[in-house]
């Protein structure tokens, strides 16, 4: 059973608008169908977050004052926590615009060869060294 539709009128930015017609043209889908999905995938977003927060409500908060007076320690583990609990959800979630931006120079970077992969456990040992 086809849901009953509405005509609205939506202003687009000449880049987004550029990038849904290819996209429309390359998946053979319309504008309408990419721009529909879209907004339920950021509003099922939204039901989730609301529902976490209820979930949640009720706990204690933290006052970022009593964070900044952990032990540097503590912040590490408790930003490891974060992670661990933001890559549970990786699926649901969506890089910023300027993530990827930051990451075409980073790669930019390495093929100058101004850059260079170091290991991943590597990488967290000298964060951790430099901040004790």
């Amino acid at each position: 059973m086809k849901t009953a539709v509405k005509r609205a009128t939506v202003y687009l930015d000449d880049d987004l608008h550029r990038a849904l017609r290819l996209k429309a043209a390359a998946t053979s889908r319309s504008i309408s169908d990419l721009v529909n999905d879209a907004v339920k995938e950021s509003l099922a977003e939204d039901k989730a977050d609301l529902a976490a927060y209820r979930d949640r409500v009720n706990e204690p908060a933290v006052s970022f004052e009593a964070l900044t007076k952990l032990t540097n320690r503590d912040k590490i583990q408790a930003m490891e926590s974060l992670w661990e609990d933001l890559c549970r959800h990786a699926g649901k979630l969506r890089s910023p615009a300027w993530h990827g931006t930051l990451l075409e120079q980073r790669e930019e970077n390495i093929c100058a060869g101004e850059a260079e992969f170091i290991d991943w456990d590597l990488a967290k040992k000298r964060i951790r060294e430099e901040c004790q």
